[in-house]
């Protein structure tokens, strides 16, 4: 959350404690999860932002809660748990759905699957996600959606993986 004041304090299941200064001019992110045997899930998630987001580097401003879970196996297990990226895949192949919820479904899998490991366990989720997501870039009737799912694949082009598995899907188009 952005804070207009000049400090922000928060306590962590964990007991850690943290006081940010917006002089500071830095984002801040935390993300904990729980090893504990009775719960196992996302303990705590922090977003502050201090600054101007003009003034932040590139990546900074683009940080994606999914996207970061994907990058980590235990990451991976909490979606997996949560269940919803079964959900966002068939969401952007219904076109009645609602565009915007649509839109943040197809931003949501190319922030997924943006770092290597994201992109294999998109795959895991559904072999056909790559073939999903062009056909919505071919054919969808939807100009802004067919837009996110091209941003999409801007994402996914920083896996190899996924550039290999694009790769593959042209080659079986032309030899159709």
């Amino acid at each position: 959350a952005m804070r207009s004041h000049a400090s922000h304090w928060c306590q962590y299941s964990s007991g850690e404690e943290l006081t940010t200064s917006s002089s500071q001019g830095f984002p801040l992110w935390h993300f904990d999860m729980s090893d504990d045997n009775v719960s196992k899930g996302i303990v705590a998630v922090e977003f502050f932002l201090s600054v101007p987001e003009s003034s932040l580097p590139p990546s900074a401003s683009h940080l994606h809660l999914y996207g970061e879970l994907a990058q980590h196996s235990k990451g991976c297990s909490e979606l997996t748990a949560r269940k919803r990226v079964p959900i966002f895949i068939e969401r952007i192949k219904d076109a009645s759905y609602p565009a915007t919820k649509r839109f943040n479904a197809i931003i949501t899998l190319g922030q997924i699957g943006s770092s290597e490991n994201g992109f294999q366990y998109l795959l895991e989720q559904n072999r056909d996600v790559m073939a999903i997501l062009l056909n919505v870039v071919n054919s969808d009737d939807d100009l802004s959606i067919r837009g996110a799912a091209f941003c999409a694949l801007g994402l996914w082009s920083h896996s190899s993986t996924a550039c290999q598995n694009f790769q593959s899907q042209k080659n079986q188009k032309n030899h159709l």
